[in-house]
């Protein structure tokens, strides 16, 4: 609750109240709580939690708010013993570090990310400047649905504010910036591209993986120079972003890097490279290099990155590949073995197919069996119609649809599930 003029009736003073009258007169507790002043004329009474360059957060009944570091004039400590005693005014608060976490107390000259901006201050006029800050203001007690209302409201602004929002990515609290990055998506204005570089640099991972998002949503191959900067970040997530945001802007020159990014021990990191080399491949005609790639990365592999790179190399589309991931047919986990058979019948190479055969007449594992059927369907290998009409006897009703819809794909023929009638018309069709 802001006020003009007075203070929270809490911490001590309420105490002293619902003393015995008998005892008002020789019991006191000094009071202290902190005051901040803000730069609008108001000011709200409570205590300080945390001051940094960004926030300043105190706790007031029933909870705590936060306000921007620059919407604060100044913070003082008040202290008092009685209703009647004026209150004494401590020299202000100094900022501190206190609650911050552990990422956020690392110095902008140990990261090397704050630097000197060499962009003009973005030119937005008052009232605008003031309804923005209205509205993230609002943002930190809207519900869901506000904000949504909210980030519309900050879109009809129009493209002129844009570079005033995407300045403010690195000044605001992080629910404030991922709204901001939701207006500036919407407003896809080109102008606001400079400033979002410069979010780049940011000291918080936050700003810097929601600059890459709207960098990949709103920007054009000549913005990737600074994203491709990020692929050596120290965080996962915002390399993943990087990743991500450089296949968006359909960046092809990257795609050595990217490749490089294959053996990040990190999964989303491994999962972006893989999406963006398979897509910046396609692009840019470099379907044999990424496939190199994903192989080397397969030879390193284990455990899970091992199925990514199977699943990745059946979506290449070079059936010559099929050679590197059939042994994995044979491989004692079921899943491994599931991820090959899903691989080749992506890959659909006709040497693959004698393979195939031998696997399915020994699977027993379901999920394999229904990546088998898929892997005959695709090659059209009439030499598995016998065992696949032997699965339709199977009691799991997934392993006997995907025969069915192997069967009916081969042959033309649409007798469902009935194992009777495809034997039967099977027996009729050998003899022709």
């Amino acid at each position: 609750m802001l006020r003009k003029n007075g203070i929270l009736p809490a911490l001590g003073l309420l105490a002293w109240f619902a003393a015995p009258a008998a005892a008002q007169d020789v019991v006191w507790i000094e009071t202290q709580f902190h005051r901040v002043h803000l730069r609008n004329g108001n000011f709200i009474d409570g205590k300080i939690v945390l001051v940094n360059d960004r926030e300043v957060r105190l706790d007031v009944a029933p909870g705590q708010i936060s306000f921007r570091r620059d919407m604060v004039d100044r913070i003082e400590l008040m202290k008092m013993r009685s209703l009647g005693e004026k209150p004494k005014l401590d020299p202000p608060l100094k900022n501190s570090s206190v609650g911050v976490r552990g990422s956020e107390r690392t110095s902008a000259a140990a990261t090397g990310r704050h630097r000197a901006s060499s962009l003009l201050p973005p030119v937005l006029d008052r009232g605008s400047k003031e309804r923005v800050e209205a509205i993230l203001g609002r943002l930190r007690i809207a519900n869901p649905d506000q904000k949504d209302d909210l980030v519309a409201e900050l879109a009809r602004l129009g493209p002129g504010a844009a570079p005033y929002l995407a300045s403010q990515l690195g000044n605001v609290d992080d629910e404030s910036c991922q709204r901001l990055s939701l207006a500036l998506i919407k407003l896809k204005e080109p102008a606001a591209l400079p400033y979002l570089a410069e979010a780049l640099e940011d000291d918080r991972p936050y700003v810097r993986i929601h600059a890459l998002l709207v960098i990949g949503e709103t920007g054009t191959i000549d913005s990737a120079a600074p994203v491709r900067a990020l692929l050596s970040d120290p965080q996962d997530a915002v390399r993943a972003s990087a990743i991500m945001a450089l296949d968006r802007l359909g960046d092809a020159n990257s795609l050595p890097e990217v490749l490089d990014c294959l053996d990040s021990p990190d999964g989303a990191v491994r999962v972006a490279a893989i999406n963006a080399a398979l897509d910046l491949a396609r692009k840019s005609d470099k379907m044999e290099r990424t496939a190199e790639g994903l192989r080397k990365a397969l030879d390193k592999s284990s455990g899970k990155a091992t199925l990514d790179f199977i699943s990745a190399i059946g979506r290449t589309g070079r059936q010559e590949q099929w050679s590197y991931i059939g042994p994995f047919l044979r491989d004692a986990d079921p899943k491994t073995r599931a991820t090959a058979a899903a691989a080749l019948a992506g890959l659909a190479a006709p040497a693959s197919e004698e393979l195939i055969l031998v696997r399915l007449a020994q699977e027993d594992d379901k999920r394999t069996r229904v990546q088998l059927a898929a892997a005959v369907r695709a090659l059209k290998a009439m030499k598995a119609v016998e065992p696949l009409i032997g699965w339709l006897k199977s009691e799991d009703p997934d392993v006997s649809a995907a025969a069915e819809m192997a069967l009916r794909a081969m042959t033309g023929q649409q007798f469902g599930v009935d194992y009777a009638k495809w034997s039967q018309w099977w027996d009729l069709a050998r003899q022709k």
